[in-house]
């Protein structure tokens, strides 16, 4: 009785005695290929073992490399396995069909030890394999194939991915397979690279490739579950499986199939079908349909930021993003809807790469050199633990990176359309040379709640647009006289703190905001921030011409904050209307040389009035 397989095994895996034992029992040629893998175990593409399988009818129009012959005790007539079925079907459960056996053989003495062996045994066996050999080792017998079963492939999904507690176990292995299939593919979401060689077929194949991929980043953000941790040079480091598994794919590191989620910024062809990208007084929101790329590139934000994964990653039309980053509300609101629960994801996209433009591109970025000179933990970091829906409150130490135009400049560039076609070079300025500002949120649910929002910043920043919500629903009668239900709407929470750098103070709010494209975490942020200046005597007063008004966008997780600040005492919709982008992103310890104590902003607030702010 024979078995052989399609498989390459490294030496050292089935080198043993016992294993070349039982080998030898089952009549197995094993023949160790000399040739070398070139990606990790878990995704290398499979050989064949030597044998009887020279004839090519026998593979059925299958690619030798990708199938498995078996004529074992288990399957007595050859029986070809397709190992690179984009479905996963690759992967047996724990029934494979006896296709035929002409009786009973009788074993070896080998042969007779290793089917005594228990269930775990085999299954203990069965954790050192990579997948497609776990799929031969379940050809070998009956008892191998039953020892396969689901629990198998729940411990390499638990070894692979951010485990889900209370999740079906068969839903986990579905999902493993489906992820293995999918991260095997390869999808490019930048086809316009490629030229003339993308066909019409291959822009079909890649469209199913990337809805896939998306679908797939998608629950690996939602589902991960990352902690600190320390590196090989003694960093603390966010780190989880499912964060790793991206890394991976964006870095085409570990034997991951590259994918260009990042680098293709703003060239998808999703962005040209919005022209498309340059038709740039179209509102793409999170309600239009495909937008879910747009999401899932915001939410990489932070890895997109980090040197350590994409300092090679060049930007693309920067002059089209500087151009919507400038642009006012009312051509390119941030949120839109009746309760601005409707987040306009390329707008914050363009502001994304406008930043990254200016930290990374390290000749002609305004803040490139402060930027890569930053201790490591002051980088942008990914999100540490799950992603959570629900108005949530900030971490406490925060970077700030903000620019602006003169009035002129701002003026000529706002007159253009964006298209790119004028050669006028429109240049970012940073206010009184500052680079990149430290600042510290506090939240307290006792002095929050004692401080009562002044009127005239609700007129100015908007930052409960749900508050006429039940007032308007109360006066509605219902036909038969019954009570209207109150409207459901998430918890508003307020916040103060300090800066460094420029000095200033701010106050805010914070809600949630519905789910985009199926991601739950995204918040929005309104806040009112002074800039103070040096009296005489060299202490900090109030100055009535340095008041802001800021509103932005929490990404899932909230480690980053993307939006716009204006001038408070102007109509941000006015196209004269000094306003910008700015760009926070979270860290571990504040970096500010004076510590910004609690007290501060409330101290400040004390010592001025003014009627026009509502302050008295």
């Amino acid at each position: 009785m024979r078995a052989s397989t399609q498989a390459v095994r490294n030496t050292n895996r089935f080198g043993s005695q016992l294993a070349n034992q039982m080998a030898r029992g089952y009549g197995a040629s094993l023949s160790y290929s000399g040739r070398k893998r070139e990606a990790s175990e878990q995704n290398s593409r499979i050989s064949y073992y030597e044998g009887d399988t020279e004839s090519e009818d026998e593979y059925q129009g299958l690619d030798p490399e990708d199938t498995i012959i078996v004529d074992g005790p288990c399957n007595k007539k050859r029986k070809v396995i397709d190992l690179d079925d984009d479905s996963g079907e690759d992967i047996p459960l724990a029934n494979l069909p006896v296709v035929g056996d002409d009786g009973p053989m009788e074993d070896s003495p080998a042969g007779k030890i290793f089917r005594g062996f228990p269930t775990e045994i085999h299954q203990h066996i069965a954790d050192f394999l990579s997948d497609s050999d776990v799929v031969n080792f379940a050809c070998i017998c009956e008892i191998t194939r039953d020892s396969v079963s689901q629990i198998v492939w729940k411990r390499r999904f638990d070894r692979t991915f951010d485990s889900v507690p209370g999740t079906p176990i068969g839903d986990v292995v579905a999902k493993y397979k489906s992820r293995r299939a999918i991260s095997k593919k390869w999808t490019c979401f930048d086809l316009g690279r490629h030229g003339g060689l993308v066909t019409a077929e291959c822009r079909r194949f890649q469209k199913s490739n990337q809805d896939d991929c998306l679908t797939m980043l998608r629950g690996l953000i939602l589902e991960s579950n990352a902690t600190k941790t320390l590196d090989d040079k003694g960093n603390q480091i966010i780190h989880g499986m499912n964060l790793q598994f991206i890394y991976d794919l964006i870095t085409g590191e570990n034997g991951r199939s590259y994918v260009d989620i990042i680098e293709s910024v703003l060239n998808t062809d999703f962005d040209h079908a919005m022209d498309k990208l340059r038709d740039m007084h179209k509102v793409v929101s999170a309600s239009v349909e495909g937008t879910l790329v747009y999401a899932i590139q915001l939410c990489l934000t932070p890895i997109s930021l980090n040197p350590r994964f994409c300092s090679m990653h060049k930007v693309s039309h920067f002059d089209l993003s500087q151009y919507q980053a400038y642009d006012t509300p009312a051509r390119q609101p941030m949120f839109c809807g009746k309760y601005k629960q409707d987040v306009n994801l390329r707008w914050l996209l363009h502001v994304v790469n406008f930043f990254k433009y200016h930290l990374t591109a390290v000749d002609e970025g305004l803040l490139a050199h402060h930027y890569k000179d930053l201790e490591s933990d002051q980088f942008p970091q990914p999100w540490e633990g799950r992603v959570e829906a629900g108005t949530k409150s900030l971490k406490s130490h925060w970077k700030g990176a903000y620019t602006y135009m003169d009035p002129v400049t701002m003026a000529s560039l706002r007159m253009g359309n964006g298209n790119g076609k004028k050669s006028t070079i429109h240049t970012d300025e940073l206010d009184n040379a500052e680079v990149i500002q430290d600042m510290t949120f506090f939240f307290d649910e006792g002095k929050s709640a004692s401080f009562e929002w002044p009127e005239k910043w609700e007129q100015i920043v908007n930052s409960n647009p749900f508050l006429q919500v039940n007032s308007r629903q109360s006066k509605r009668s219902s036909p038969r006289g019954e009570k209207t239900k109150e409207a459901k709407k998430p918890q508003v929470k307020q916040f103060w703190g300090t800066c460094r750098g420029k000095r200033g103070h701010f106050f805010g709010r914070i809600h949630a905001m519905t789910p985009q494209q199926g991601i739950h975490g995204f918040q929005r942020l309104t806040m009112m921030k002074f800039y103070t200046k040096r009296d005489e005597n060299g202490e900090e007063e109030y100055d009535p011409s340095q008041v802001w008004a800021f509103e932005g966008c929490v990404l899932p997780g909230g480690r980053i904050v993307v939006g716009r600040w204006w001038d408070s005492l102007s109509n941000p919709n006015v196209f004269t209307t000094q306003s910008g982008p700015f760009l926070w992103w979270n860290v571990d310890r504040s970096a500010a040389t004076v510590p910004i104590r609690k007290e501060e902003a409330f101290e400040f607030l004390d010592t001025f009035s003014d009627p026009e702010l509502g302050l008295i």
